[in-house]
């Protein structure tokens, strides 16, 4: 389980405002009009910080990841600037 950084939650410590809807990852490629599979990748970069969390099914191999409002914006910018190393390169 790698996506979101993998971070399981803390019990006590900071407490984050409350999260009434996450959309997951699939939901998120469509709204997007990218793959899956990017999205889940982009996902790997994030933490709940981020807006982005895991949803754990029945088994490990069982999740995927799940993202706020917040965690849309990120997803979209982390595609931007994916798309933008696409076209230009790496930088020498």
């Amino acid at each position: 389980m790698a996506a979101c950084s993998g971070r399981r939650p803390r019990s006590g410590g900071l407490r984050l405002a409350r999260v009434d809807v996450v959309h997951t990852a699939a939901a998120v490629a469509v709204r997007l009009g990218v793959s899956e599979d990017l999205v889940r990748l982009m996902a790997e970069q994030l933490s709940d910080e981020d807006g982005c969390i895991l949803v754990l099914g029945i088994t490990d191999e069982d999740w995927t990841p799940a993202f706020t409002t917040q965690g849309i914006d990120a997803v979209r910018e982390l595609i931007a600037e994916f798309s933008q190393l696409q076209t230009t390169g790496p930088r020498p």
